[in-house]
């Protein structure tokens, strides 16, 4: 996985740097991946999965000339997945897997109800919302070379609080929109937050994982996107059964919000001031 390779080859502050090109290209994928499916779609319904064919290829790619970073270690100091388990006692570990959950609830609360939004008030096609949706693709990529810069002047737990705030703040807002253009600023805003949150959220599970267990915490954060990706159309669907499209928006933007309030209490717990490795990344950044 990219974040255990960016792991075991970078450090401290390179870590982020690392972080920063793997934002950047799930950010372009974000950008192309609904523009691609909305095109293809508008053929024919199944033609967007034909786009996964690519994985095939890359995959062998990737074996045949990718080198292998993985260090040899004493086994007995490794127990596998148990390790990542024994991990989330601690609490900044526990909260940012939550945090790596509660981001993509977020993220596909946009991705699979905007649609429906859009087809339905706005009377867009399948293409056309695809082309909507590329727009919060397009704020990540402006956003994603800026966190370092902010990572050198603030905590992280801020930026990520931040980044909650800003996201909460456009879901919640869409239930008001009534017009593309709003709609668009709104895409916008959603995708300078959720690429604050997210590149933010993988550079300090890398850097406050315990390196004996670092794999297995970082399977275990990359599991709960998916989890987080699965339950947000269950969940959201079930409150679209009960009420409206607009109650799913307001949801969704206040679970954001509360996030973003209850990351901003916790920031003492995470920055503290003996944490010499926080400390030492943090005059790193600034001396840059």
């Amino acid at each position: 996985m990219p974040m255990m390779i960016i792991a075991d080859v970078y450090k401290g502050h390179r870590s982020l740097y690392a972080m920063n090109k793997v934002s950047m290209a799930l950010a372009i994928g974000s950008v192309s991946a609904p523009l691609i499916g909305g095109g293809l779609a508008s053929l024919r319904w199944n033609y967007p999965f034909l786009f996964y064919v690519l994985s095939l290829p890359l995959a062998f790619v990737a074996m045949a000339f990718l080198p292998e970073t993985r260090v040899q270690r004493d086994n007995e100091a490794h127990k596998g997945i148990l390790n990542g388990f024994t991990a989330l006692k601690e609490l900044r570990i526990l909260y940012t897997v939550f945090l790596s959950f509660a981001v993509f609830f977020i993220l596909f609360s946009v991705l699979i109800y905007v649609p429906f939004m859009l087809q339905n008030v706005l009377g867009y096609t399948a293409k056309g919302a695809g082309i909507v949706l590329a727009f919060q693709g397009i704020a990540v990529i402006l956003i994603i070379p800026r966190v370092k810069i902010l990572a050198s002047k603030h905590s992280t737990m801020l930026i990520i609080a931040t980044g909650f705030t800003l996201t909460g703040l456009a879901i919640f807002s869409v239930s008001f929109a009534y017009s593309i253009f709003t709609v668009l600023l709104l895409m916008l805003l959603f995708g300078a937050g959720f690429g604050l949150a997210q590149t933010a959220i993988d550079a300090q599970i890398v850097q406050i994982a315990p390196s004996e267990s670092k794999g297995s915490v970082l399977s275990i954060h990359n599991t709960m996107k998916y989890v987080g990706q699965s339950l947000s159309p269950i969940v959201l669907g079930i409150v679209l059964s009960h009420f409206d499209l607009d109650t799913v928006f307001r949801i969704a933007g206040s679970f954001g919000l509360l996030v973003a309030l209850i990351t901003y209490l916790m920031k003492n717990s995470f920055e503290k001031p003996g944490d010499k490795h926080i400390k030492e990344t943090k005059i790193s950044l600034s001396n840059q």
